[in-house]
């Protein structure tokens, strides 16, 4: 039992550091718990750490035994399964390199140190974006750079969301004076 709440709390701290990683650091929010009873900072709430908890409690029940025994055949035949695993651990650190890239890129097109980047909902407006990429695609220059243009629709995206939050911040100075008249 100590074993499943040790991993359930692990598992929430290292859910709370990689939030903050990409927050603070790279101002980005890969998830976002604010709507979620009893959160903190958006980045963790007790309904995932149960969540968590519960994962942890399935490995330990019915994953760790297996587990041990695969490491044990693993560091018996490490010579002959040393390939598979390089090959594997190859397309995990170019995934990673891929990943933190786009990151990168997202937060260079965004280039506002107070703004934070929602990445799900950039994912909808790009995916919507490319959609619209690929139905005119060039015939002059079909391998023409798009860098840019993933800068560009980034950009797009962040000016309309300033809008947003202008037109609603008006919307809040207004009500509140009209609070104010009302008294």
């Amino acid at each position: 039992m100590l074993e499943i709440l040790s991993l359930g709390i692990a598992l929430t701290l290292i859910e709370l550091i990689a939030g903050l990683i990409f927050v603070k650091g790279m101002k980005i929010r890969l998830w976002d718990y604010s709507r979620q009873w009893g959160n903190f900072m958006g980045l963790i709430c007790p309904l995932f750490s149960f969540f968590w908890l519960l994962g942890a409690a399935l490995y330990v029940l019915l994953l760790s035994g297996p587990f041990q025994d695969m490491g044990a055949f693993f560091a018996l035949h490490y010579q002959a399964l040393s390939y598979p695993l390089g090959l594997f651990s190859g397309i995990l650190f170019v995934d990673m390199a891929y990943s933190l890239g786009i990151a990168r890129k997202l937060r260079e097109a965004v280039n506002d140190p107070k703004f934070v980047a929602h990445w799900e909902k950039t994912k909808l407006a790009l995916r919507d974006y490319y959609a619209k990429l690929k139905a005119k695609q060039s015939f002059l220059l079909p391998f023409f750079n798009k860098n840019d243009q993933f800068k560009e629709a980034i950009r797009e995206q962040v000016e309309e969301l300033k809008k947003k939050a202008k037109a609603a911040y008006e919307g809040y100075l207004q009500k509140k004076e009209g609070d104010k008249n009302k008294k």
